[in-house]
Order: structure tokens, then C-alpha cells, then sequence
């Protein structure tokens, strides 16, 4: 029988990231065993974790992240059979070192891209792209991460269709660019030259500009100004405000809009969950790997 499930990403960027670093970095975020809360008493945890390597070096990362309850041990519990407090007899019981709702999240890192696919919706698990990116983001910031790496940045992929649009969208008012630098060869040299130049002789990484169109005028965009909002896209956000086609004011947004999602098909008889998870992770990086 059909089952279907939906993947989301996150990019990853390093700076400086000689061969090996992200396998590094993902590596030793495994090894500190970090609980990380992402929402209400939902906390997050990597519990698998694997390189796969070709010709000595990785090109992609996998494993889990296992989401759970972590209550807090000074509120009291109920017993729904009196309908009073349980007492401390009753939840003795319960060990220290377990935890309940737990969900796993399988994850795809992809080296060449780095970016990472992981699950968003299914039967037993799945995490949102705003909450994984919030889970990495408060992993990678442990000190002797940080001391090690740096500090990563981390931001939800958007959808591509919210790109397209903002690049095809003729009554464009308003503009805002907001990009962080890219990793080297993420993109065309000739189109990062002059926005990596700029940033590397202020001491910059991060780059917000603001377009806003002449009295009674639309925003033509010229090719640097395109080159920035495909950059920023993947590495930060873009907003547009301008009108539709009656005139009405409207925003377009990769910060505020869907994220990038990708449908996956499984069939029990034929694959395993793992496989087929796997099968529409690495056709999504390859998308992201075109340019």
C-alpha cells in the first residue's frame, strides 16, 4: 500500500570549510549528546549518525534525530482515575533516564550542496523546517563547537517557486535583500566576484540592501541585483513589496513564505521507509545543486 511523505531543508553554511569540515562539525555535534528544546517541552536529540564516503572524502551525511517530551519534574502529574494529584509512590516508578512522545526524523545531508533534507510529515515523526533550523542553530552554538567551527549559518530553504516569482514579478515597489556569504563555489564566480569583494574588504559576511522604485515607477532589476536574490534565497531572505495586476498592494516574501517541501512516495512491498526517504532526498539536492 502507497504511503506518502514530505521532505523540507535547511542550509548550512561554514566559513572556512576545507574538505572534511562539515563531516567534522556533524560528527562532533553527534558526540555531545546535546538535548536541544525546540518548542514547549519538545526536545530534540541526534541519535544516529553516519559519513558516506568516496575516495576518502564524504559526500553526504545521514542519520536521526529523535524528537521527545522532556517534562519538568517539578510539576505534578494528575491520576485520571481519582482525578487528583498523582503522589510521589506513583511515579516512582518511572526512570530518570526515560522520556515520552518520542518521534524519530531521518535525515540526508548533502556535502556538495550542504544542505540538509530531512522529513517534515509522516505517520510516526518529522520535524518542521522552522524547528530544524532552530535545532541545528542552538547545536552548532555550543562553546567547543564554536571554538572549533565557528558559528555556522543556518537558514530554511524557501520554496523556489517564491524565487521565481519575485524575479518575474514586473511591479516591484520595494526590494529588501538580506544575504550572508556563501560558501566558495556554491555559485558562478563571475556573479559572486564583486558581492565576496565587497563583504571581504570591510571585514563583512553579511550583506542588506534596499531598493526602493523612483514616484510612480516599478523596479527593473538588472543582473547584480538577480544574482543577490538567487544568493540570498538559499543564504538569508528576500522581500518585495509592490502591486498585483488590479493595482492592490502585495508582498512576496522567502522569509515569510512556504519553505521548499518535496513529496515522497513509499512502497512498503518494493523499498524500505529509509530508502525511499533517501531516493527524494538526493533529487532534491540535486536541484539545489544547478545553478
Amino acid at each position: 500500500m502507497q504511503q506518502v511523505f514530505e521532505i523540507g531543508g535547511v542550509n548550512v553554511v561554514l566559513h572556512p570549510h576545507p574538505p572534511g569540515q562539515y563531516e567534522k562539525l556533524f560528527r562532533d555535534a553527534y558526540k555531545l549528546k546535546k538535548r536541544v528544546r525546540i518548542h514547549g517541552d519538545r526536545h530534540a536529540l541526534m541519535t544516529q549518525f553516519k559519513a558516506l564516503k568516496r575516495d576518502g572524502l564524504s559526500h553526504a551525511l545521514e542519520g536521526e534525530i529523535s524528537t521527545f517530551s522532556h517534562l519538568d519534574p517539578s510539576l505534578p502529574w494528575i491520576n485520571l482515575e481519582t482525578e487528583d494529584s498523582a503522589s510521589d509512590d506513583e511515579l516512582s516508578d518511572i526512570p530518570e533516564h526515560l522520556r515520552p512522545n518520542l518521534r524519530r526524523c531521518s535525515f540526508y545531508f548533502d556535502v556538495a550542496s550542504h544542505k540538509i533534507f530531512f522529513v517534515t510529515t509522516a505517520r510516526k515523526g518529522g520535524i518542521s523546517p522552522k524547528l530544524m533550523a532552530k535545532y541545528l542553530s542552538d547545536l552548532f552554538m555550543d562553546a567547543d563547537l564554536v571554538e572549533q567551527f565557528g558559528v555556522p549559518k543556518v537558514t530554511v530553504l524557501p520554496d523556489r517557486e517564491a524565487v521565481s516569482k519575485i524575479l518575474a514579478w514586473k511591479k516591484i515597489r520595494r526590494l529588501i535583500i538580506h544575504a550572508v556569504k556563501p560558501n566558495p563555489g556554491d555559485y558562478d564566480l563571475a556573479d559572486l566576484a564583486e558581492f565576496e569583494e565587497s563583504l571581504g574588504d570591510q571585514n563583512a559576511d553579511q550583506l542588506n540592501v534596499e531598493l526602493v522604485a523612483e514616484r510612480s515607477k516599478y523596479l527593473d532589476l538588472n543582473e547584480k541585483t538577480q544574482t543577490l536574490v538567487a544568493i540570498a534565497a538559499d543564504n538569508g531572505y528576500v522581500e518585495a513589496k509592490g502591486h498585483d495586476i488590479q493595482g492592490s498592494p502585495t508582498e512576496k516574501s522567502t522569509k515569510s513564505g512556504k519553505p521548499f517541501a518535496e513529496r515522497g512516495d513509499f512502497y512498503p512491498e518494493s523499498e524500505t521507509y529509509w530508502d525511499a526517504f533517501k531516493r527524494v532526498a538526493q533529487t532534491a539536492a540535486m536541484k539545489f545543486r544547478t545553478r
